[in-house]
């Protein structure tokens, strides 16, 4: 019986990221049908984030065990009402009637705004599952109705802004790209999955300070919200048999953060706390950044935000991870720095990979051997508090997408002779790149030679490769507390990695470099990341079918400088292809490498945090929003009282004894 986990997603960069993070769930779900992939999607427990239930008409269900909370009107062409009716035709039938019994006599005139359109992507998804209920299935028909739905697809990459922020929201038909989260949204959501805030306008409400949240769930009109999302949480709660806790992704920096500590609170209250965490990321979208460097106002909202939330809302966290998207990527990704919809894949990317020790089924038997680290949330949450430093809870993330090869061992090498042994992500393409050839690898296996890949990296293992993810936190060597790696479809220059070879490679290169004592607790896991149609095409020629990557340094971090995209040969690709798969995205399959770690860089973080709140709160300009916020003067003053001494505990050599 699965331990199931609630996801809440609060803000509309967060609904980017989580959009991402189902369509990546949905993709599992799907190739659990096919032949070739059931036994790797097997060791992956769908039901911890999916609830099975009944519509209506008692046809079967399965969809996310979440709750998604954003601003009226950014959903756009996208309805969920209770009966299923079209939101504009009940608005429109509605306004009619009230009309009918006005004591105006005078002339009465309507005008309506034209509904927003669907995307055509979503469009194109819903033809196709209607096509799929037919008694009888026109093969034509279904090509070309596959060949419509990529070609959509490719379309979302298109037009890189990817948010309505820069631009205001209106009907610009159904091919103008990515505007809302739903124009790229594959799963099926209940009608009670989702919840706008009334009276906030998407594109015309200003929602950027963390006090406007908190102020929104005051008074009579903030009671009843307040009491509508607890409701809706707890319909989630009763819904479990065995709730082990609760993921939260969240705006922290503007309104919504003030909403989810309200949330947080009721959940550690009702649920026990630490009985059942609640792990948070706090997502910062790529324009907070910008606006940070060049707009002062912006910069001290920021500050003022970033301090509030890392005492009010980190306060009610078990795991507390501050995660955005990275400003120097490395150098074989490529996509817009500001679009909302290619950023939130990346970090998407990164929360599915980092959570997948939740999901996974230790005892699963796939052909590259069972999943290893397992374990459910409260085990991680006490790893990375477990550090000896006040069990505080903020945790860094970084990210390796593709992860670089492993070495590759005798076993597996011998394999490659060995026609019965097919793996449905095929043997690497980055072998015949090299120059290796089938006879080659075995003349390896025979002599006990092995093809080392991490000797072309530098010296420290992952520091060096990994990009962060939280900014101020570089994960540097000797700085780890505590840490959770998680590898998923590991791959060596010749293909798939068994579990244990990568288990014992990885942990090999974990302790190359210098570190203090840090515990380590790691997942690998042998189903890579399925990247489905609406996933971005941001890799480059670098990068092969199945994620390999050409160089074995094209995956390394740039830390100083903005990368370029690097000319490489592409390779041939590793399984076969048609033309509509490259059409859609470069890349299919792809082996992912995160780390999720307690670091005593979080010194340097929160003093900076406390440094940026003092000079924000102690300006006329940030005295004022604090006044409108209902922060006084003294809980300005306490506030950068518990950042420092948030700071201290992870001061160099506090508590290191106890290690």
């Amino acid at each position: 019986m699965p331990h199931e986990l609630i996801t809440l997603q609060l803000g509309n960069y967060a609904n980017y990221v989580g959009t991402h993070f189902w369509n990546l769930q949905d993709e599992v779900v799907g190739y659990s049908g096919r032949d070739e992939w059931w036994r790797y999607t097997a060791a992956v427990d769908n039901d911890v984030l999916y609830a099975a239930g009944e519509d209506k008409q008692g046809q079967l269900t399965y969809r996310p065990r979440a709750l998604f909370v954003d601003l009226s009107g950014s959903l756009g062409g996208v309805r969920f009402t209770e009966d299923g009716s079209s939101a504009p035709a009940a608005a429109a039938s509605s306004l009619n009637e009230s009309a009918g019994i006005s004591t105006w006599g005078g002339r009465l005139e309507v005008h309506q705004a034209e509904a927003t359109p669907k995307s055509r992507f979503v469009q194109e998804l819903e033809a196709q599952a209607e096509l799929a209920q037919e008694d009888y299935e026109d093969e034509a028909a279904a090509d070309a109705r596959q060949a419509s739905l990529e070609a959509a697809a490719v379309e979302l990459s298109a037009h890189p802004h990817g948010h309505t922020l820069h631009k205001p929201p209106g009907n610009a038909g159904p091919s103008a790209g990515v505007r809302y989260w739903t124009d790229y949204l594959k799963a099926l959501l209940a009608p009670k999955s989702v919840y706008t805030l009334p009276g906030l306008w998407h594109g015309s409400t200003s929602f950027a300070g963390f006090g406007d949240g908190s102020g929104l769930l005051e008074g009579k009109d903030g009671a009843e919200i307040r009491e509508e999302l607890s409701e809706r949480v707890r319909n989630l709660g009763e819904a479990c048999d065995l709730l082990q806790g609760f993921q939260m992704l969240v705006d922290d920096l503007s309104g919504f953060g003030g909403i989810a500590t309200h949330l947080a609170e009721e959940i550690n209250q009702e649920y026990g706390g630490s009985a059942r965490p609640l792990m948070l990321f706090a997502l910062r979208p790529p324009e907070v950044a910008a606006h940070y460097e060049h707009d002062g106002l912006s910069r001290m909202r920021r500050g003022l935000n970033e301090g509030l939330a890392a005492t009010l809302l980190a306060e009610h966290c078990q795991l507390y991870v501050p995660a955005a998207p990275p400003l120097h990527p490395p150098s074989h990704l490529a996509f817009p720095p500001s679009s909302y919809f290619h950023t939130s894949a990346l970090l998407a990317a990164a929360l599915d990979t980092a959570t997948m020790p939740i999901r996974t089924v230790g005892s699963a038997a796939t052909p590259l051997g069972p999943p290893i680290g397992a374990c459910n949330l409260h085990s991680l949450a006490k790893l990375l508090q477990g550090h000896g430093r006040g069990g505080q809870n903020l945790t860094s993330l970084g990210l390796a997408l593709p992860a670089p090869h492993l070495p590759a061992d005798m076993q597996q090498l011998g394999e490659l002779t060995d026609t019965r042994m097919h793996h449905p992500h095929g043997p690497s393409s980055a072998a015949a790149a090299a120059g290796a050839t089938e006879g080659h690898a075995a003349s390896q296996a025979a002599t006990g030679q092995r093809q080392n890949d991490w000797a072309g990296l530098p010296q420290g293992g992952p520091d060096n490769w990994i990009t962060p993810l939280t900014e101020g936190v570089q994960n540097a060597a000797g700085a780890c507390l505590a840490q959770s790696t998680s590898l998923r479809g590991p791959r060596t220059a010749y293909g798939p990695a068994h579990c244990s070879t990568a288990h014992s490679e990885l942990l090999a290169l974990l302790q190359r470099g210098p570190h203090r004592r840090c515990v380590q607790h790691l997942c690998i896991h042998p189903l890579p990341l399925l990247l489905p149609l609406p996933f971005p095409r941001m890799f480059s020629s670098a990068v092969g079918l199945n994620g390999d990557l050409s160089s074995p340094v094209a995956g390394l971090r740039q830390s100083h400088a903005p990368s370029q995209q690097q000319g490489v040969t592409p390779a041939a690709p590793s399984a076969p292809s048609t033309r509509s798969d490259r059409l859609v995205h470069d890349v299919r399959t792809a082996p992912v490498i995160t780390q999720l770690a307690a670091s005593s860089e979080f010194e340097g973080y929160l003093n900076k945090v406390a440094q940026n709140w003092r000079q924000a709160a102690a300006s006329c300009i940030g005295q004022t929003m604090l006044e409108g916020w209902g922060v006084s003067k003294s809980d300005a003053t306490e506030t950068e009282e518990a950042l420092l001494q948030a700071a201290s505990t992870y001061a160099e050599g506090e508590s290191d004894t106890e290690l």
